[in-house]
């Protein structure tokens, strides 16, 4: 037998109370917002003199100024417009061949080839587009093209190169949009087969019986023809990287495509795939400049400078000459 004796047991229980009140939140005022008083004022454009605005002057002079603490200067090199390639039909990016819904050509030994587009999906001129090449800084005109916006341009070659079975497309372009590039678009057309766009975000188009169609997507661009698949090609990987134009040609003939893409003549890579087909063919002369077939959701983020189309398949000789002559205007080598 255990006997057990309990001691007292004693308890001690503190308690602390914060009060705080929580308000009901409140999305939109009751009534709405309203301003007290608002103005508005639209000045006349002005001129800064010794820190205070003054009238525009009769002749006004503007001057780009840089202020570099490595050695950079601006470039002082051709104007596109001076440079003669060897090109059929040539364009460039410039306002007095540009208005807008049309983009005429600089050079033309045809029928009179123009890019159209529309009011909606027209690209924008900009005429300040700066980049930079080691200790050079350029400041280019360039047409954007933005796949926010759906900008794209086409024409039709039937009656200048009808019925050639070969020909030459090459391009100083930067594979980026001034205003950023959109990651959510898969891949974006370059230079593929279509007739003007009818305005709606898809639409029915017939592919023809003979094209040629270059993509962009990701680091490298994408051939297909009636029958061959889409099947990769050269790399743009330099051309994304940087805000700096890459030169692209593009050989399209029976029964071989060849692409070049470089940064100037002296770092050209190739890449050569068989086509479809292995005869010659008349390919079909109806080509949209940024977009895919069937669709405007696919549309290019580019920002193009020169745009050269040539009646034949050019040699790699050829190809890297019309490159050395380029670049004499947007870059690439030592002058």
């Amino acid at each position: 037998m255990v006997e057990l004796s309990l001691s007292n047991v004693e308890i001690a229980v503190s308690a602390q109370l914060r009060i705080s009140a929580e308000f009901p939140q409140v999305y939109e005022a009751p009534g709405g917002l309203y301003p007290m008083r608002a103005k508005t004022f639209e000045l006349a454009e002005y001129r800064m003199k010794a820190g205070w605005p003054v009238p525009i002057p009769g002749h006004d002079i503007f001057s780009r100024t840089m202020v570099s603490g490595d050695g950079a200067q601006f470039s002082h090199r051709d104007n596109p417009a001076t440079i003669r390639t060897g090109a059929t039909t040539r364009w460039i990016a410039e306002g007095f061949n540009y208005d807008t819904l049309a983009w005429n050509a600089l050079q033309d030994n045809t029928q009179g080839v123009q890019w159209y587009s529309s009011a909606e999906y027209a690209p924008v001129l900009v005429t300040d587009y700066t980049y930079r090449l080691g200790g050079e800084v350029f400041v280019a005109s360039a047409l954007n093209f933005d796949s926010d916006n759906q900008n794209h341009m086409w024409t039709d070659l039937s009656t200048s190169y009808g019925g050639a079975s070969g020909y030459t497309v090459i391009m100083v372009v930067s594979p980026n949009s001034v205003y950023g590039n959109d990651p959510t678009v898969a891949y974006n057309g370059l230079w593929c087969p279509g007739m003007p766009s009818p305005g709606t975000p898809t639409f029915s188009e017939t592919p023809p019986d003979h094209f040629a169609s270059v993509t962009m997507q990701g680091y490298y661009l994408y051939y297909e023809d009636e029958l061959k698949e889409r099947t990769r090609t050269v790399s743009i990987a330099n051309g994304l990287s940087v805000n700096a134009p890459v030169y692209i040609a593009l050989v399209i003939s029976r029964p071989d495509i060849t692409f070049y893409s470089g940064m100037g003549p002296s770092s050209i890579t190739v890449k050569h795939i068989p086509a479809g087909g292995t005869d010659p063919v008349p390919l079909d002369g109806h080509i949209t400049l940024g977009r895919t077939p069937g669709d405007v959701l696919h549309t290019a983020d580019m920002a193009l400078f020169d745009l050269g189309l040539y009646g034949r398949p050019l040699s790699a000789t050829e190809v890297q000459t019309e490159f050395s002559l380029l670049s004499q205007s947007y870059g690439g080598v030592v002058q």
